[in-house]
């Protein structure tokens, strides 16, 4: 039996571009997703966190959040969900969904079941839709809310943090393991 070729490195002429770029478009969607909370935010004199940073937020706290936030800034917030927080889910989970197969191939090329692990971006950019989504719909059904409403919500929420919570674990697991591997003589 002839052992198998190992598979080459990634080439750096192609991704560091390629992860260049991606880090670009995520930096400038943070940036103006950044921006637009800080305008709600001044506009409303709100002093909470937007509950899209926090991991499962409950109900009171959305509600206390966009009542703080007064009728101007959850016009503000609705716009933002529809443009910048529609863009930036597909900014983070391509940028660390590529991070992740680049990380993958350089530590461990012959452990292609490793790139598995990069779905779960996409799969936190996913939930993160829904989420917005259903904040979106929670201020169209402000004060009129169910409870069952609100636990879709919490599940969206949760889930989209434990996808991205599990997907930097891995890199962080891939770059750790490789780095404390024995080199082979």
């Amino acid at each position: 039996m002839t052992p198998q070729p190992i598979p080459p490195k990634p080439n750096l002429k192609v991704w560091l571009p390629m992860l260049s770029l991606c880090l670009l478009l995520y930096v400038l969607s943070l940036n103006r997703l950044t921006h637009s909370a800080q305008v709600i935010d001044e506009i409303s004199k709100n002093t909470l966190q937007v509950p899209d940073l926090k991991v499962a937020p409950d109900e009171r706290y959305v509600s206390d959040y966009l009542t703080s936030i007064g009728s101007e800034g959850r016009q503000l917030y609705y716009a933002q969900l529809e443009s910048e927080d529609f863009v930036y889910p597909f900014t983070y989970s391509l940028l660390f969904g590529l991070l992740l197969v680049f990380v993958a191939k350089w530590a461990f090329p012959k452990k292609k079941w490793l790139l598995w692990f990069a779905l779960f971006f996409p799969l936190a950019a996913l939930f993160d839709f829904i989420e917005n989504r259903l904040m979106m719909s929670w201020m169209e059904l402000f004060q009129k809310l169910t409870p069952d409403y609100a636990g879709l919500y919490q599940a969206a929420s949760g889930l989209k943090w434990a996808s991205i919570a599990i997907g930097m674990l891995s890199i962080a697991v891939i770059l750790v393991a490789r780095l404390v591997q024995k080199p082979r003589a």
